[in-house]
């Protein structure tokens, strides 16, 4: 039993010694981004390191836009799950911060098909940089699930004490405080994201979003329906083209990235 502790011991050495010196980091660094750029969206990965047991440390994962920062992982770890090749399949899970929040899931493959599962929790959307591709401000804590296969994925997500503070829908400015938590669900193929519907809710006043967007475009529909008088006034003054009955309005959103 020593000596099959030892050389047990040995090969460990010689593989992550393999990993920790023969396989460049430079070399890492261009597969992980060469592999995530795609379609205009680029991926720079900042500070990273090689640990033991072929694990990966990032201090910052920055996407990009035609050269517009619009999101940043922090402190990313990446660590194989050995579990995964119990099922002959090849696995690793992650963990960083985004946002203020923090950024978890997993990722694997047996070579045919691909399973990823990702989960943020208490991101706060004042620390985005969406904003630079949306032109949008809003702030609020948001948490979402999201689980892909084969490119194609399903997900959830709620948003709590939400403010609008630069926010334009066909020309009119909505309210700072118009809806205070969202919550919905979507589905996503390749790069596109559909809405399958993500409720709103305010003072006196209800909505719905759906529809659909991708890199370079939004065609989204929103229904909002207001109950509080002074809304439905405001509402009646600003949106009366898009007014389709009585406290039921359905304006469309469509813009280009």
């Amino acid at each position: 039993m020593r000596y099959a502790l030892t050389a047990l011991a040995i090969l460990a050495a010689i593989i992550w010694g393999t990993w920790l010196i023969v396989v460049p980091r430079d070399m890492i660094q261009e597969k992980i981004e060469s592999s995530l750029t795609d379609g205009g969206i680029s991926v720079k990965a900042k500070g990273l390191s090689k640990g033991l047991f072929y694990s990966l440390g990032i201090e910052a994962l920055e996407v990009s836009r035609d050269g517009r920062l619009v999101l940043s992982v922090y402190d990313l770890q990446v660590l194989p799950t050995w579990s995964s090749l119990l099922r002959l399949r090849a696995g690793l899970r992650y963990s960083g911060e985004l946002a203020g929040g923090t950024l978890r899931g997993s990722a694997s493959t047996d070579g045919r098909s691909h399973d990823i599962m990702l989960e943020a929790r208490d991101v706060q959307l004042a620390l985005t940089e969406v904003y630079n591709l949306t032109g949008q401000r809003l702030e609020g804590s948001v948490e979402a699930y999201m689980k892909f296969s084969d490119h194609v994925g399903t997900g959830t997500v709620k948003a709590q004490q939400l403010r609008a503070l630069d926010v334009m829908v066909q020309g009119f400015k909505v309210p700072e405080d118009l809806f205070h938590t969202a919550r919905g669900a979507f589905n996503v193929k390749g790069n596109r994201l559909e809405v399958t519907s993500l409720a709103l809710e305010g003072e006196g006043v209800y909505a719905r979003l759906s529809g659909k967007l991708d890199p370079v475009s939004a065609d989204l529909k929103l229904e909002v329906m207001p109950e509080a008088p002074d809304l439905e006034m405001l509402m009646s003054a600003a949106m009366g083209k898009y007014k389709a009955s009585a406290g039921h309005y359905i304006i469309p959103i469509k813009q280009r990235f």
